[in-house]
C-alpha cells in the first residue's frame, strides 16, 4: 500500500507533533503544534553544532508557561536575520526562565567568532549554533566542552539542501 506524503504526515502527527516534519525531508515552515508542515526550498548546506545538556525540557510544560513568560534582561531573544530567512523561537522565553543554563549557552555561542547564529531547538533542551565555516566546528566544540563541561552531547551536522516546495 502506498500513501502520499500528506497522508503519511497525518499519520505521523498521531505519533507526535514534530514527527510530520521528517516525512517531507525538506526545510519547512511549521505551524500549530508543529504538525502543520509546509515544505520550502532551501538550497543551502549550513554547518551546525548541536549541543544537548544532560537534561530535557518537557514540551507540554514549555507551552503551558509561554503566556506568562518574561524575557530575562540581557539575553538575546530577537530574530536573527540571514539572507535565507531568520532564526527565532518563541519558546525560549519560558524555557530560559527556568533553565538559565540554556540562556547562558545561547548567549555564549552568539559571542563566539565561529558562530553566525544560535538558537534553542523546539522546546529544548538542545541549542544549536550556525557556523561561518565547517572548519570551525572542532574548535568550537572543544571550547564548548571546556567552558560548560564534558556532560554535554555535542555533534556536528549540516542542513540538507532541498529544492522541494
Amino acid at each position: 500500500m502506498s500513501f502520499s506524503q500528506d497522508r503519511l504526515a497525518a499519520l505521523a502527527a498521531e505519533l507526535g507533533s514534530d514527527v510530520p516534519f521528517f516525512i517531507y525531508q525538506s526545510a519547512a515552515v511549521c505551524h500549530g503544534r508543529g504538525e502543520q508542515v509546509v515544505p520550502e526550498p532551501f538550497p543551502h548546506r549550513l554547518p551546525l553544532l548541536l549541543i544537548k545538556p544532560p537534561f530535557g525540557v518537557p514540551t507540554p510544560w514549555a507551552y503551558r508557561q509561554w503566556r506568562d513568560a518574561q524575557e530575562i534582561p540581557g539575553v538575546p531573544y530577537a530574530a536573527q536575520p540571514f539572507p535565507w530567512g531568520e532564526l527565532r523561537n518563541d519558546l525560549e522565553r519560558p524555557v530560559f526562565e527556568k533553565y538559565l543554563f540554556l540562556a547562558m549557552l545561547k548567549s555564549w555561542l552568539l559571542a563566539q567568532p565561529e558562530t553566525t547564529g544560535a538558537l534553542m531547538s523546539g522546546s529544548g533542551a538542545t541549542v544549536f549554533a550556525v557556523l561561518r565555516d565547517p572548519s570551525g566546528v572542532a574548535t568550537l566544540r572543544a571550547r564548548v566542552l571546556d567552558a560548560f563541561g564534558p556532560d554535554l552531547w555535542c555533534v556536528q551536522v549540516e542542513t540538507r539542501a532541498s529544492t522541494q516546495s
